[in-house]
């Protein structure tokens, strides 16, 4: 069919239950564009998810209204992939978000245009039977385009696992989160194609290999061919470099594991429910878990990786900083009199720690020889990527300020003094921004500081405005962080939610049962998040792995024994079981 007979529906289709207070309108069922007065929905959410993770667009807020910003993303979107810039989201940009719309259909229903069931048949069915096989939903086999009862035992799993009435049928909620969470398998894939499931197959392949083996620009070129077959030719299956139904069938086996047995380890501490007795293990999820300590005597807080992997340092309740080798070992306190709790910070080069000292006074702690120097007065000292300078707030100043130090002491200056006080400092990879929550813990609020302007940035609030534990994302794009919340059914609970690095509200990923819980931690691509499922003090901690939407939406358990808590996740491997001469 000629391209320019086609035309969009003149009506938008049936608003159901709204979601997010938006009409479910299908993904691809209307052009999307900006009009007065805004287009609304759930479509145009999924628009500016989309944008916003491919990280080179900024639709402004995911809240599902198709403004100003959005439009000025679509335009970029556009010309960044050859199209003509319009702004308008017709059939050639819904093809490169992966949506086929008119003349890409070849006449088979649209995935999303009817609701579909056991027994039915169709180029709709065979696009279901791909996404649920790249969600993880792997039973369901290569897509035949025939709806068995494989395939609907598949829908009520995913249904399942989204809150959904598991019907096994597939109506418009359902078709909402497999467009919004999966982002395979809307079409197959080849040389010279692109497209923002090109760049999520980058993505995917780059984690199977453990590392950037593909530059993840969104065009399927000779590289991505090549690395396509390699993999092909890794499970058995032709190796033809073309992304159909059987590849992707072989894709969606590593969603539950993809790249996690590849992207180093997690470290997290642990309480015997006998005993009672502490200790600091590190997993490798998947393969293999080490108790690097034994039995502590002690209560260790927050045990942090240095950047090569090779220690851990910790602050216990005993006012000592200790150190343990990466493989594991007998504890060594480095030196006394430290803050407890507090979460200790390694310079770049794994040399020094950062920490503060009872009453108020940073000092750093040599790796080597356990030599304390005083540095500045203040608290949550936190390194810069140069590894000559570190941030902290000042303490005991009027007014309070957000500062930085050279690591010899010279060179104070001030950030800000913009909405004090600044507690639990997390600096952003680039260095750029500093993350701080203010003003204490019954009311706290996430912050972003810009190290060169002093402008300050509040991500939007939680519903209670108790909002903890902020972690920048190793490519500095997302920021996840822990909001209390509270209902009825749940009493008080966690929403583990994540903002864009410009402070707007991407999306919640998870709800934990404990509102208390913190140490959220990034998978070093940047995709996955290990967070706990409940309250060490209610014997119902565990650390589970979430998958974002970047590829397929996945919870994993990493410790199938409960009471584990404070994850911390390193990508460093190399060294892990080698001691370092004179160390014992």
């Amino acid at each position: 069919m000629p391209e320019n007979t086609w035309t969009p529906p003149q009506q938008d289709p049936p608003e159901d239950i709204a979601i997010d207070s938006l009409p479910i309108i299908d993904f691809g069922a209307r052009f999307l564009r900006l009009v007065t007065p805004q287009q609304r929905g759930t479509d145009v959410k999924i628009l500016q998810f989309k944008l916003k993770v491919c990280d080179i667009f900024d639709p402004g807020p995911i809240d599902g209204i198709f403004g100003p910003r959005t439009d000025a993303a679509v335009h970029a979107f556009q010309g960044y992939y050859g199209l003509e810039i319009d702004g308008i989201v017709g059939p050639d940009t819904f093809w490169c978000l992966g949506e086929a719309i008119g003349p890409y259909l070849g006449g088979a229903p649209r995935f999303g245009s009817r609701v579909l069931h056991e027994g039915m048949d169709g180029g709709d069915v065979l696009i279901l039977q791909d996404r649920l096989n790249i969600s993880g939903e792997t039973g369901v086999g290569p897509a035949s385009g025939y709806f068995d009862e494989r395939t609907a035992a598949a829908v009520r799993e995913f249904q399942a696992r989204y809150d959904l009435v598991p019907s096994g049928i597939v109506g418009p909620h359902t078709v909402f989160h497999l467009k919004l969470r999966t982002w395979l398998g809307g079409r197959n894939l080849s040389i010279r194609t692109k497209g923002t499931d090109v760049r999520q197959l980058q993505r995917w392949l780059n984690s199977i290999a453990g590392r950037p083996v593909l530059v993840e620009d969104g065009f399927f070129g000779r590289a991505t061919r090549r690395q396509v077959q390699r993999f092909q030719e890794s499970v058995g299956i032709r190796p033809d470099g073309i992304v159909g139904p059987v590849t992707l069938a072989a894709l969606g086996t590593y969603s539950s594991a993809i790249g996690v047995n590849r992207e180093g380890r997690i470290l997290y501490r642990h309480v015997d429910a006998v005993t009672g007795a502490w200790s600091i293990r590190s997993v490798v999820p998947g393969l293999s878990e080490v108790d690097l300590t034994g039995p502590l005597s002690v209560q260790p807080w927050d045990p942090v990786w240095s950047p090569d992997g090779r220690w851990v340092a910790y602050v216990a309740e005993d006012q000592k900083l200790y150190l343990v080798p990466g493989w594991g070992g007998a504890p060594q306190d480095l030196t006394n009199d430290v803050e407890f709790p507090q979460e200790v910070s390694w310079s770049p080069d794994s040399n020094w720690i950062a920490l503060t000292k009872t009453g108020g006074h940073i000092h750093l702690v040599n790796r080597a020889t356990g030599a304390s120097a005083f540095l500045v007065d203040g608290t949550f000292p936190v390194w810069f990527p140069c590894g000559t300078r570190l941030a902290f707030a000042s303490a005991g100043e009027a007014p309070p300020s957000l500062d930085a130090i050279n690591a010899d002491g010279t060179g104070r200056t001030t950030i800000t003094t913009v909405n004090p006080p600044y507690h639990v400092l997390k600096m952003s990879p680039d260095g750029r921004k500093i993350l701080y929550t203010t003003p204490g813990a019954s009311v706290s609020i996430v912050m972003i500081a810009n190290v060169e302007t002093g402008t300050v940035t509040a991500l939007p609030q939680g519903p209670m405005g108790k909002d903890y534990c902020p972690v920048w994302s190793p490519n500095g794009r997302l920021i996840a962080f822990s909001s209390t919340d509270f209902n009825e059914a749940q009493k008080y609970f966690g929403r583990l939610r994540i903002a864009d690095d410009r402070g707007n509200l991407v999306f919640d990923i998870a709800v934990n049962t404990c509102y208390s819980a913190c140490r959220i931690t990034w998978g070093p691509h940047s995709d996955r998040i290990a967070y706990l499922s409940g309250c060490i003090a209610d014997d119902e901690s565990t650390i589970n792995v979430f998958s974002l939407p970047l590829f397929a939406a996945f919870y994993y358990m990493v410790t199938e024994e409960a009471l584990s808590d404070q994850p911390l996740w390193t990508a460093v491997t190399s060294g892990w079981g080698v001691p370092e001469h004179g160390i014992a």
